[in-house]
C-alpha cells in the first residue's frame, strides 16, 4: 500500500513540477519581450530575428516540459491501472478461497450430519 501512495505522490508532484516549470518558462519569455521593448531591441530585422529565436527556444523548452510531464502522468495512470488489476485479481482469489472454505465447512457439516443420522438410526435399531 505504501508503494501506491508513493506512486500517487510521484504523479501529483510531476504535475506540480511541470506546471512550475511552464510558469518559469512563461516568465522568462515575458522578461525577454519586456527587455526587448525597454532596450529598443526588435526594431531592426536582425534584432527581431534574435528575439524571435530566443522566444521560439523557450516555446520548444516548454513543449519538452509538457511532454515530460504528460509522460510521467501516463506512467502514473498505467501504474494505477496495474494496481487496480492486482486488486481485482486479489479480490477474485479471496472470493475463490472463501468459496472453497465454505464448501469445506459445509462438507464437514454434511459428514457430521450423516454420521449423526447413522448413530441415531443404529441406536433406534438397538432399542
Amino acid at each position: 500500500m505504501e508503494n501506491y501512495y508513493e506512486q500517487y505522490l510521484s504523479g501529483f508532484n510531476a504535475m506540480i513540477d511541470g506546471q512550475q516549470k511552464m510558469i518559469q518558462q512563461s516568465l522568462e519569455m515575458g522578461k525577454l519581450i519586456q527587455e526587448a521593448f525597454i532596450s529598443g531591441e526588435g526594431q531592426s530585422k536582425s534584432d527581431y530575428s534574435q528575439l524571435q529565436s530566443k522566444l521560439t527556444k523557450k516555446y520548444v523548452d516548454m513543449g519538452k516540459i509538457v511532454e515530460n510531464t504528460t509522460q510521467k502522468l501516463f506512467d502514473f495512470e498505467e501504474h494505477l491501472g496495474s494496481l487496480t488489476d492486482a486488486q481485482q485479481s486479489m479480490t477474485k482469489r479471496l472470493m475463490e478461497h472463501g468459496k472453497s472454505t465454505q464448501e469445506m465447512i459445509f462438507g464437514f457439516y454434511e459428514d457430521y450430519l450423516d454420521e449423526l443420522k447413522q448413530k441415531t438410526s443404529e441406536e433406534s435399531k438397538e432399542k
